[in-house]
């Protein structure tokens, strides 16, 4: 074989290669989580459409392993069609260019901007990306903390921004109620031993006037002589 035909069928094979990644027979779908601070997880997960591209998947699962020697790789088949999950663990969104996306995150306080860019050649069957907060804005469908895109094209921008409610999350709105529930137990304690000091006061002060001074006979509420020896209720 000559040098010339041998670069024919090697441009003939990474064409082949790009028209099979391109047409959709070799499916990606990434899901992106980003945190307050930048770091994260993306699950990668990449299919054949059929059985005779399952080599494909092998050379995608060392290529993932080559990157990242402690990327969590999970291989399974479905109708003899291989199946690879891939879940890599970033400390910063910078991380992810070696994976074919271009991801920044942006944060000013409370808000974040999350930019993702497709920087390789590849089919996404779907892209979905969690921010930290709720989301406010995107140019894909969003709700909650959770958007995705849709035509997913090398080249495409895919954007989402959020706001974290202000208090400083769970741990802040522990430490509230704490608080709220100490303060009311104090004012209900407060107000318990002034009830039970003005009670006892007021069966202090009535305690002598129950009993008549001199025979020692109870009165009545409303009398005013003792009945037993008629001295005067003091």
């Amino acid at each position: 074989m000559t040098r010339k035909s041998y670069r024919i069928i090697l441009g003939f094979t990474i064409l082949l290669i790009i028209m099979i990644i391109t047409s959709g027979c070799i499916e990606t779908s990434v899901d992106f989580a980003v945190n307050s601070n930048g770091d994260g997880t993306a699950n990668i997960k990449i299919a054949a459409s059929e059985p005779m591209f399952n080599e494909f998947i092998d050379e995608a699962i060392a290529e993932l392993r080559r990157i990242n020697p402690r990327v969590k790789i999970k291989e399974r088949y479905q109708n003899k069609c291989k199946i690879v999950e891939a879940e890599v663990a970033f400390k910063d969104v910078s991380e992810l260019s070696q994976y074919g996306f271009s991801v920044a995150h942006f944060r000013a306080e409370k808000k974040h901007r999350v930019e993702i860019a497709i920087t390789e050649d590849m089919f996404m069957k779907s892209l979905t990306l969690k921010m930290p907060g709720k989301i406010t804005a995107s140019n894909g469908t969003f709700s909650g903390s959770k958007a995705s895109f849709e035509n997913y094209y090398m080249g495409g921008l895919y954007w989402a921004e959020s706001e974290e409610a202000l208090g400083g999350g769970p741990i802040f709105a522990v430490i509230v109620m704490v608080v709220l529930l100490t303060v009311v137990g104090l004012t209900i304690r407060h107000f318990v031993t002034i009830n039970t000091a003005a009670d006892i006061n007021v069966r202090d002060n009535e305690s002598p006037n129950r009993f008549c001074a001199n025979c020692g006979a109870l009165f009545q509420e409303a009398e005013r002589f003792c009945s037993q020896c008629g001295a005067k209720r003091v």
